[in-house]
């Protein structure tokens, strides 16, 4: 059999391709091959909607419980990177432009990742891998962008129900 007990063999391949070897070293590796249910993202997108959304646009929220309780933990680092492009696109609309401060960081972030492609790799071969607090920045930063831009334009010109119909669509 080709790989390492415990190792998935892309995990294996990437610790080979790193150049660490696997001689007499026991590795703990988590089993990430059960992913959770509902996605922990968009549990954590859904209550930082619902602490910035006024109740109108909290009642559009909810009625995405049913189909947010059908996700999976995969595809969550694909959807925490596209609510850091979602972001900088809003901030790249002429009414939102004195917005750009709110993801200078955040642009560096996906340009790297759309110049490098690595993202798009690390993200597939590592079905139900654990997202990260600074991934989860990510979603943070897509919220204080909706709601800076709710204060100037209102919510009712914020597509953040739009941009979370395409991450609970984000299933593999």
């Amino acid at each position: 059999m080709l790989g390492h007990p415990g190792l998935s063999v892309q995990e294996y391949d990437w610790i080979r391709s790193e150049g660490n070897v696997l001689r007499g070293i026991v590795l703990v590796v988590p089993d990430h091959s059960h992913p959770e249910s509902p996605s922990p993202m968009l549990r954590y997108l859904d209550d930082a909607l619902e602490n910035a959304l006024p109740d109108d646009e909290y009642a559009k929220l909810t009625a995405h419980d049913a189909e947010i309780a059908k996700t999976t933990s995969h595809g969550d680092f694909h959807r925490c990177l596209r609510c850091a492009e979602w972001a900088v696109r809003l901030t790249a609309r002429p009414e939102h432009s004195h917005l750009a401060h709110l993801v200078h960081e955040l642009r560096a972030t996906v340009h790297e990742f759309h110049e490098t492609g690595w993202a798009v790799d690390f993200g597939i071969f590592t079905p139900g891998r654990t997202i990260t607090d600074v991934e989860l920045t990510w979603v943070d930063d897509a919220v204080k962008v909706a709601k800076a831009a709710a204060e100037k334009s209102g919510w009712e010109n914020v597509p953040w129900e739009s941009l979370l119909q395409e991450l609970i669509a984000i299933e593999p």
